[in-house]
């Protein structure tokens, strides 16, 4: 809230100093006017301006030592230390000295605006439409309040008022400038404050006279006549904060604008310096957020013996340096919701009911959408161990899922454009048909009612309308047969004869029951046979799988072996011919690399607090153990030092 304010009030700040340098002296008093009023609006406005910046984040940790017994950088302690909390009574005392301060001039400006209706209720008042003259006792300065000119009884009863005066007066009603004190008045009590709107109203009063004097003097009346009557109305006397009253700390000022005629040449080339102005002001106060580039993964599957593994490659992966990949994996992928377990649990749970187990640790698993499979492995992969142990079983044990970033694809809205050709061409054919004529397909009104759900609104509305089918023919109801009489011959045919009796159950004796088991035995044993014959293949098929793999496995060291030969080889030829090639250079040391980034004009931070890259060279010439963590983005470099270990979250350094 203070930067917004510091921000909202340097914005000002300029503003109004550009006005009082190349504005103010020109005579386009109407433009002035609606500059002021604006620039408290634009000066709000802008600090609440956010840009977004698409960033690539680069990371860089301090290199470990495997053998050592410290902790990595990202190793976070397993005891927390509490940190006593005090009460901060300067942002109470802060409030109430704020809160005091609105309620005095919230007070202030209820007393001047109860002045203002308590004098017009009080006093005489005449009206001269559209104005209300309120004639007072001892006044000493005409000033006006919306349409009430208020002036002195005397003197007005006398006829010693210039009409110049009265015309100055009833400008300041006409054009409504009671309206933008109203206004200002009202943003003072919120932020009495600030300085600057003290300045701004002084400004907009001063411009109101401007444009007063300029009514008066555009109806022919002479600048030297006008400005004696000034200053025989002028007065050094305050009056009401709310009205206009002639001011004599500006009769200078507006005297000298009376006879200035400003060219059109210097008030468009003035008027078009806004222009810079706005875009240095915006530039110079508006918030830039960075935000990550979604960048999409690649995805390759690999098939094993007994396991599957799906791996994901992220090109970002290329933009980091010295990066862990399991650290890096760990610290972008968050615990799985609720309803991220509540849904695999229903899908794991329909997997597991129709899965066969077939013994021998052999299963036979259901067909499985490779969308619906990745989606639900990534959730138990993100399950904790409390998680998984509440939850349903993994149907997949063996699939293992590797992956960095991935947006899964969300279900198909609306048909896509094979389907709405299909269902407009079966459409057209039957739209196309005679009502009387027309030879209806069961499968093709099916597929039509199909099509036409998964349609959406638009899809419909832009598609073929749906055909008007005839009802179908109703069943003929059974004929009616006449009673017949004693002696009638019937049409019915007779009943079909009832169906023969079912033999006799024959007697089980002890022989049958032998006999029965030794063909169950002897089926049995063929099974087993039969069993026997498929595990054998199927271990056939797994040997030559894996000889497969050993074969391929083979060529492919074949080749690399090959390949490491063509370079020695190579290499054997550049030494006997004189050349020579260089080791690769060593890696840098910490210092050397603050020293490369200072060079770059990098920021450097030290337990989060900005330091001088001279002081960063001092602290790692002290404590050469010390944590780094550098990156660069669009050109900007920042350098992190800290004693204690160094978070990193979306491209930005988190301090605990």
């Amino acid at each position: 809230m203070e930067l917004i304010l510091l921000k909202s009030s340097a914005c000002l700040f300029v503003l109004l100093t550009f006005y009082k340098l190349a504005l103010e002296p020109l005579s386009i008093h109407k433009f002035k006017r609606v500059y002021l009023l604006f620039a408290i609006a634009i000066a709000a406005v802008i600090p609440f301006i956010t840009f977004i910046k698409y960033v690539d984040p680069t990371f860089t940790f301090p290199e470990s030592d495997p053998n050592a017994l410290t902790p990595p950088p990202f190793f976070v302690a397993d005891t927390l230390i509490e940190e006593e909390t005090s009460t901060n009574y300067m942002s109470t005392i802060l409030w109430s000295i704020y809160g005091f301060g609105v309620v005095i001039f919230l007070v202030r400006f209820c007393i001047n605006l109860v002045g203002i209706f308590s004098k017009i209720k009080n006093n005489n008042t005449l009206k001269n439409n559209p104005f209300v003259n309120v004639l007072i006792e001892h006044l000493q300065t005409p000033h006006t309040f919306f349409n009430f000119i208020f002036l002195n009884k005397d003197k007005f009863e006398n006829n010693q008022i210039p009409k110049e005066v009265l015309l100055h007066e009833q400008t300041h009603a006409k054009q409504k400038h009671s309206l933008d004190i109203l206004f200002l008045e009202l943003v003072q009590i919120v932020f009495w404050f600030n300085p600057l709107l003290y300045w701004l109203k002084k400004e907009v009063k001063l411009n109101h006279e401007f444009l007063a004097d300029q009514a008066v003097l555009d109806q022919g009346i002479e600048t030297k006549t006008y400005q004696n009557i000034l200053l025989s109305f002028s007065s050094n006397q305050q009056e009401l904060a709310l009205a206009n009253a002639i001011n004599y700390s500006s009769i200078k000022k507006r005297f000298t604008l009376m006879k200035t005629q400003t060219p059109k040449p210097i008030v468009w080339l003035r008027s078009l310096l806004l222009l810079p102005l706005l875009a240095l002001l915006i530039y110079s106060f508006s918030n830039t957020k960075e935000v990550e580039k979604d960048v999409v993964p690649k995805m390759d599957i690999e098939n094993n013996n007994n396991t599957s593994a799906i791996h994901f490659q992220d090109e970002k992966a290329a933009n980091t340096n010295d990066i862990n990949n399991k650290n890096s994996e760990e610290a972008h992928q968050s615990t799985a919701t609720p309803k991220e377990v509540a849904d695999y649990n229903s899908w794991a749970k329909k997997i597991n009911s129709e899965t066969i187990n077939l013994g021998n640790n052999v299963k036979s698993l259901p067909i499985v959408e490779e969308k619906n499979l990745v989606k639900y492995i990534d959730i138990y992969k993100r399950m904790t161990m409390e998680q998984k142990e509440q939850s349903e079983k993994m149907p997949f044990d063996g699939i293992e899922l590797k992956i960095d970033n991935i947006d899964f694809l969300e279900d198909q809205d609306g048909a896509t454009k094979q389907q709405i050709a299909e269902y407009n061409a079966l459409a057209k054919k039957y739209n196309s048909m005679s009502k009387d004529k027309m030879i209806i397909k069961s499968k093709d009104v099916e597929r039509l009612n199909y099509l036409y759900n998964v349609m959406s609104a638009k899809q419909r509305e832009k598609a073929e309308p749906f055909p008007n089918f005839p009802e179908p023919p109703k069943v003929p109801k059974a004929p009616k047969h006449k009673k017949l009489k004693k002696g009638e011959d019937s049409s019915i045919p007779p009943p079909p004869p009832p169906a023969p009796a079912p033999p006799p159950t024959p007697k089980v004796t002890e022989e049958d029951d032998l006999e029965q088991n030794k063909r169950l035995e002897v089926t049995r044993a063929k099974m087993e046979v039969k069993r026997a014959k498929m595990e054998a293949k199927r271990q056939e098929m797994l040997v030559k799988r894996e000889r497969k793999i050993a074969e391929k496995e083979k060529e492919r060291r074949l080749k690399m072996d090959e390949r490491r030969k063509a370079l020695e080889n190579r290499q054997a030829e550049l030494l006997e011919k004189g050349d020579h090639i260089p080791p690769p250079p060593p890696p840098k040391s910490p210092i050397d690399h603050v020293i490369d980034m200072a060079k770059k004009d990098a920021a450097f931070y030290y337990n989060g607090d900005a330091i001088t890259s001279d002081k960063a060279i001092d602290l790692l010439k002290k404590n050469p153990e010390i944590n780094i963590s550098s990156h660069t983005n669009n050109g900007v470099s920042t350098v992190h030092l800290s004693e204690k270990p160094i978070t990193v979250k979306n491209g930005k350094v988190v301090n605990d």
